[in-house]
């Protein structure tokens, strides 16, 4: 290593262009939409970053969420909502701050390990256009990759500076610097209790130091990384529990690493063939892959021996890729995911500074070679583009995000949103997941016809091992949809097998299959255990009230639905509205409407404040606030209302009503024309209308008179 490496132009030219690319590069996912796959429970429903009150901060750092442990990640998200509310560019843009910041820092770090600003910047603009990196940065639910990375990169920084300087104040402050950026990695994402062993490796390889000395300096962060280890275990242990996946022991084991491990090597020199989710099995990919991965695996390690004394940043390149992939490959216990593009964000920084390193070096060898040198890193930068530009697009929406995997998973043609047509009569259980999310995500856009038609190639009674609770819950609502309610409910116990600890969310199914097959009484018995077996003011807790309020409401006991709705109200978060407009419903029904326009008052303060997986119209909030304004006898306002409702949402499903509504409060106001020219819109639009023979009565007396 050179320890006074050569500049580049103008000092902060290099952090420009990489920015510069960065954002060129994916700034079209400002735009994009949630993703329902952890966006909406990071985000929107963590209460806890919903205010940054102090009570909000203790739990964060004191408090595990969604089995993580990641309090620096959170505090982000909580600050992201002051800043931002529930606008969704706010967030992405935090993102694309994050990942430049990570990459001007990657910059840094290459340049002092390299001695070469030149193939410094080089190795960090094949990091910043690697086409694996877009599912961390375009997926919302992925900032702690994002965080870890900057304190990740900052922490190896500061070390380097630590090392270099030997004035004993100095020293002690580095040093205390390089403990709290490893700290703060560490708790953005556990992924970064590798930092002591990357440094301990960094002291062996570049500055030729024996073990022993090395250790002591690191016994402090050793000691955090055990911390943080325990933590994140223990926040895990049930989804570990839970997970599904089946036991292997042995040889069979090993071959499959073999084979995910060729994959990852495969895919951080060439990112083609990308998906959200890799069918992994033992009968993924062929034998002869494993023994590629073994080879790679070889190959690395000696490469590592050989080259730690010629070519030590080549050798630490390999260690930062092998290090950071130990902790998400499954080597003492299995998950239903073995393999996934976001586990490569950290080792691509290691393949990155190993290709510069490489090329540093024959450069140097091969003077001559290096215009060829240069145009085939050129040439990779492109390639790399142009598959990041491609793979950014991917992310737009989910339908076209799963479609792509699911074509992916069963080796299908073609790109863009994938049809039931697309599909062969029976698509294998591997690929249950990505069929799933598809069909889910129609449903999400209200093409149910189309998410129950792909669901259909799974079998009316598809298998279910390997399937997530989600995944069975969606089976569970599709019966529901087509009447096997039986089905259904059988689907929800299976669910609730499979995570016990989400027993009381696959008791409100089955009360929802019992509801809609007609049996209030199962459906409530379910509806009550649910609530009662709920934590107090959890999500289940919400939905179970809810559901027993409209259970209530619709048999035409209205006193009990309000007090569900009641008790619902109290539990949820500030910025969820539909209890409270639903209490606002059945007040209204027990005739204390002053009360119920108050409710509806108070969950229109709430528009933007929601988050996307909130199903409320406040388009109806709005209509309800003019017949309780009506009943109150305040007409003059209940019209105003009503017309503003029309006026800023003309597709309503309940059109027709309001304007007939508005053409009877025009006539009591006094307003002939109007109240005729609603009527006669009222009979243009629905002739056979049920109160036609009145409606035309109405217009012939006003046009009279």
């Amino acid at each position: 290593m050179d320890p006074v490496p050569r500049r580049l132009g103008a000092p902060w030219l290099p952090s420009v262009l990489l920015t510069a690319l960065v954002f060129g590069l994916y700034g079209r996912s400002l735009v994009f939409p949630v993703v329902y796959w952890d966006d909406t429970q990071y985000i929107f429903d963590d209460v806890r970053v919903q205010a940054l009150s102090l009570e909000n901060l203790v739990r964060i750092v004191t408090e595990s969420y969604f089995s993580n442990y990641h309090p620096l990640t959170t505090l982000t998200y909580a600050m992201d909502h002051l800043l931002w509310g529930s606008w969704l560019p706010g967030f992405h843009l935090t993102h694309l701050v994050l990942y430049a910041a990570g990459v001007v820092l990657l910059y840094y770090l290459f340049r002092r390990l390299l001695g070469n600003a030149g193939w410094a910047l080089m190795g960090a603009v094949l990091y910043a256009v690697h086409s694996i990196h877009v599912e961390p940065v375009v997926w919302l639910a992925q900032r702690k990759d994002l965080l870890c990375l900057v304190f990740y990169v900052a922490t190896i920084l500061m070390w380097t500076h630590y090392r270099e300087v030997a004035e004993p104040r100095a020293r002690r402050f580095r040093y205390g610097w390089t403990l709290a950026l490893a700290v703060c990695a560490m708790l953005s994402k556990g992924y970064a209790v590798v930092l002591p062993m990357v440094l301990l490796v960094y002291e062996l390889l570049c500055r030729r130091r024996r073990l022993k000395d090395g250790l002591l300096e690191q016994l402090p962060l050793i000691l955090v990384a055990a911390a943080v280890t325990l933590a994140t275990v223990a926040s895990q242990e049930t989804a570990l529990a839970e997970s599904g996946g089946e036991s292997l022991t042995g040889v069979a084991r090993f071959i499959l690493l073999a084979k995910v491990f060729a994959a990852y090597v495969g895919r951080a020199l060439l990112p083609i063939g990308l998906s959200v989710h890799y069918p992994v099995g033992e009968e993924w990919l062929s034998g002869g892959v494993a023994f590629l991965g073994v080879a790679f695996l070889v190959a690395a390690v000696v490469g590592i021996v050989r080259l730690r004394h010629n070519l030590a940043v080549v050798a630490f390149g390999m260690v930062l890729f092998l290090l950071p992939l130990l902790t998400v490959m499954n080597l003492f216990w299995t998950l239903p995911t073995w393999m996934n593009d976001r586990y490569l964000f950290f080792p691509t920084m290691g393949s990155c500074l190993g290709l510069s390193g490489a090329a540093m070096w024959l450069e140097a060898r091969r003077p001559q070679w290096r215009t060829g040198i240069l145009v085939g890193g050129g040439a990779v930068v492109v390639l790399y583009v142009l598959l990041t530009f491609s793979r950014v697009g991917v992310w737009r929406n989910e339908v076209e995000l799963w479609s792509n995997a699911l074509r992916h998973n069963l080796s299908l043609a073609g790109d863009g949103p994938i049809a039931a047509a697309d599909l062969p009569e029976k698509v294998p259980q591997t690929s249950a997941r990505s069929l799933i999310f598809v069909a889910k995500a129609y449903s999400r856009l209200g093409e149910q016809q189309m998410a129950s038609a792909i669901l259909e190639r799974l079998g009316k009674r598809p298998p279910l091992s390997g399937l997530g609770f989600t995944d069975i819950e969606t089976l569970a609502r599709d019966a529901i949809h087509h009447g096997r309610f039986q089905d259904a409910v059988q689907l929800a116990e299976q669910a609730a097998n499979v995570s016990p600890s989400r027993r009381v969310r696959a008791r409100i199914l089955a009360g929802l299959a019992w509801e809609k097959s007609g049996d209030g009484v199962r459906a409530r018995q379910a509806y009550e255990e649910a609530a009662g077996a709920a934590q107090s003011g959890s999500d289940d807790e919400i939905s179970a009230r809810l559901s027993l309020g409209s259970l209530g409401f619709f048999a035409g006991d209205y006193q009990l639905a309000a007090q569900q709705y009641e008790r619902a109200m109290k539990a949820a978060p500030a910025n969820d509205p539909r209890p409270i407009f639903y209490l606002g419903l059945a007040l209204e029904k027990l005739g204390e409407h002053q009360r119920a326009y108050q409710l509806y008052e108070r969950a229109l303060a709430m528009r933007g404040q929601t988050g996307p997986d909130i199903r409320l119209s406040f388009s109806d909030v709005r209509k309800q606030m003019a017949l309780a304004a009506e009943a109150l006898g305040r007409l003059e306002e209940a019209f105003s209302i009503l017309e503003n409702v029309i006026k800023d949402d003309p597709q309503h499903s309940e059109i027709l009503n309001m304007r007939l509504k508005l053409g009877q409060l025009a006539e009591a106001l006094g307003r002939t024309e109007r109240a005729v020219r609603e009527y006669q819109f009222v009979l243009q639009q629905a002739p056979d209308h049920p109160d036609a023979v009145a409606i035309r009565t109405r217009v012939s007396l006003l046009q009279r008179n």
